[in-house]
């Protein structure tokens, strides 16, 4: 069993209470376990008047999407198959947030 770390986006300045979805095309290995985890980034706090802040975000769903598609002309009951890494995130914090979000990958 191997595991690795694939950074997938960096994502700037979502607002609170605003929620994204992206996807991750063409995710290989196809039969791998894929956990996906949003990381708030030090960007986000731009005040430098208060000492203490703290900013949320979460990833509220994950999910995969198979895609057949019809070979060429000359082959056309050959199919290929491509899978998407899906997800939603979204700030849950009261101020704007800049974020890297990560996959860990399990094959």
């Amino acid at each position: 069993m191997a595991t690795s770390r694939v950074k997938l986006i960096t994502i700037n300045n979502i607002a609170p209470g605003q929620t994204k979805i992206y996807y991750w095309n063409n995710a290989t290995p196809s039969e791998a376990v894929w956990y996906i985890q949003a990381v708030p980034l030090t960007s986000s706090f731009t005040n430098t008047s208060l000492s203490e802040q703290s900013v949320d975000v979460e990833i509220t769903r994950v999910w995969r999407r198979l895609n057949r598609k019809r070979g060429r002309i000359e082959f056309p009951y050959a199919y290929t198959y491509e899978h998407e890494i899906w997800y939603e995130i979204k700030n849950i914090g009261s101020k704007e947030v800049d974020i890297d979000v990560y996959a860990s990958i399990i094959s």
